[in-house]
């Protein structure tokens, strides 16, 4: 029987496994490719949330951030952006610890020190305004927290005291008291060092911590009472599921209210609020706990009649090249500010290294290279072994930029490397495997963009007219492709397949493994095709441009800055 293919079919073959094998043409494909609007268009068969939470980054206040917040971050922050290009409102929050006895202990330990040492107290005293600049620093209220805990271990009466604090300031947010005024500061102090480290990290979230439910956790803990499911045993309050033999404890024998009471009241609320899902963003090791407050919250019937669903996304830990717990220089474990500082270093040293690898590159190219299916003559091979800009910077200008930008280069490479390892699984740091200009790293997407964005730039420099990517009404126009453009083609069309599989299972990791073929089969086109000057220079600015877009686009899901120059 013979039927005729449609124009986007080239061929049809029956492979001798009886797999079919369907060829698209190279105006269809070429088409698609480089219609910007088909490759940004989120909406996909895959179901799309209206309205989601992401709880993630969830620090705990007086406490400096670690490389652990690293992960939680730059994962929910990846995953609200991805959310957001899929057309659901995103409501992103962190659930800092500010309302628990760590919190309770930190006032005690301020309170008993006195004004001798917390300067800034005597002004609390006397009922003025206390400057951020006198506030302690994240590393001196780390150093306060560390004094507190062992206090409270090895002294009763302080840890009496340090109970009375907790109770004071779980106390409902009408009511004020003396150790409130301290907590309000502790936060500030502990908020100012949070905020300089998001900001290098480009990541933008909204506060929403423990306290914020201290007026609904009274109703959520009734409830719960009347339905059986928070009982008192040997005089705490505790709930019984089938997750794990040991109770889940919500509130202690002196009243204190513990992580489960502050996770009930805001997770009732969230459901209340009309938010279809529910993202809780943290290691592993927290997955039970999350699971008992989910179960007892369903039980409860808190979920009956809505359209909220809650999930735990787990990740696991971070360790040193030897699979060991990050630690800096002196030992200390590793601070996420330590180690933003650690990176810049670093990335100076690399771009220095850089530098003479592409000169070496250069060179490489000069003596190896051969031209592919006769498409350039000796003539303009010549003229494109010697184009100054081949590599998009080289010698003084590349470092001139780069160090220039080595922070910016550091913190976004330190962003990809985390996302680009899968996350359950731990993973081992390294500055060299962060910082590798050939593997899967920010170093080479963000010289990727740079090398497209110089292309572009050239081209303009030569008066020469950059297509847009529009849809292509007119097919008459019969487009041959090279092997290097159709695979580059091939990948830029499954860009929106990438967004819903990362959503899928909530893996930034495969955004990242997407990105990196996608720069690879770019160098290999760029190496292989010429396009300013050729005879297809029109088709083949157009797969640049569409290569720049969906680079562009999915750098910045993954909260990575792109570069016009390196």
């Amino acid at each position: 029987m013979e039927f005729t293919l449609p124009e986007s079919i080239e061929k049809v073959a029956l492979h001798p496994t009886n797999v079919l094998n369907i060829r698209v043409s190279d105006t269809y494909l070429y088409n698609k490719a480089t219609d910007k609007n088909f490759l940004l268009n989120a909406q996909t068969d895959e179901k799309v949330y209206k309205k989601v939470l992401i709880d993630y980054a969830s620090p705990n206040m007086a406490k400096e951030l670690h490389v652990g917040h690293l992960r939680s971050t730059m994962i929910g922050a990846c995953l609200n952006s991805v959310f957001q290009h899929k057309g659901s409102e995103v409501i992103g929050v962190s659930h800092v610890g500010d309302f628990g006895s760590p919190l309770g202990s930190v006032i005690a330990e301020v309170l008993e020190s006195g004004e001798e040492q917390f300067p800034w107290l005597k002004l609390v005293n006397e009922g003025q305004e206390v400057p951020d600049e006198m506030l302690p620093s994240p590393t001196e209220l780390t150093q306060i927290y560390i004094n507190s805990k062992k206090r409270s271990a090895e002294d009763e009466v302080f840890r009496q005291k340090a109970m009375s604090c907790t109770r004071d300031i779980q106390r409902p947010s009408w009511e004020d008291n003396y150790s409130k005024k301290i907590w309000k500061l502790v936060l500030q102090a502990s908020r100012n060092g949070f905020d300089d480290l998001y900001k290098k990290l480009g990541v933008t979230i909204t506060e929403k911590g423990e306290s914020s439910y201290a007026d609904s956790i009274e109703s959520a803990m009734q409830d719960l009472k009347e339905k059986g499911l928070l009982v008192q045993s040997e005089g705490a309050w505790v709930c019984f599921t089938s997750i794990c033999e040991v109770p889940l404890m919500v509130q202690t024998s002196d009243g204190t209210y513990l992580y489960a009471a502050t996770d009930f009241a805001a997770i009732k609320q969230r459901i209340d609020s009309g938010i279809d899902l529910i993202l809780y963003i943290t290691d592993q090791g927290q997955r039970n706990h999350f699971m008992q407050v989910f179960e007892i919250a369903t039980k409860a019937g808190w979920f009956e009649g809505k359209s909220s669903k809650p999930e735990h996304i787990g990740f696991g830990v971070v360790t040193d090249t030897t699979g060991k717990k990050l630690s800096s220089r002196d030992g200390t474990p590793m601070t996420l500010a330590n180690l933003l500082t650690d990176s810049v270093f670093a990335t100076e040293k690399a771009i220095v290294a850089t530098k003479s690898l592409m000169r070496s590159e250069k060179k490489y190219q000069q003596v190896h290279r051969k031209a592919v299916d006769g498409q350039y003559t000796t003539e303009e091979k010549l003229e494109w072994l010697d184009e100054p800009e081949r590599l998009g910077a080289v010698k003084e200008d590349f470092e001139r930029h780069s160090l220039a930008n080595a922070a910016h280069i550091a913190y976004n490479a330190i962003i990809y490397f985390e996302l680009s390892n899968a996350r359950r699984t731990n993973y081992k740091f390294s500055f060299d495997a962060m910082l590798n200009m050939k593997g899967n790293t920010a170093m080479y997407l963000i010289y990727a963009y740079a090398r497209i964005r110089s292309v572009l730039a050239r081209a303009g420099e030569n008066s020469i007219a950059i297509p847009t990517l529009d849809v292509v009404t007119d097919n008459s126009k019969i487009i041959e492709l090279t092997s290097q453009e159709r695979a580059l083609c091939l990948q830029l069309l499954s860009f929106p397949d990438i967004i819903d599989k990362v959503l899928a299972n909530y893996e930034p990791n495969h955004l990242c493994g997407y990105l990196f073929d996608l720069a690879k089969l770019f160098h290999h086109f760029y190496e292989m095709c010429r396009v300013i000057g050729s005879p297809n220079q029109e088709e083949r600015l157009k797969i640049c441009l569409a290569t720049e877009v969906v680079l562009f686009k999915g750098l910045e899901l993954l909260n990575v800055t792109a570069l016009e120059k390196v």
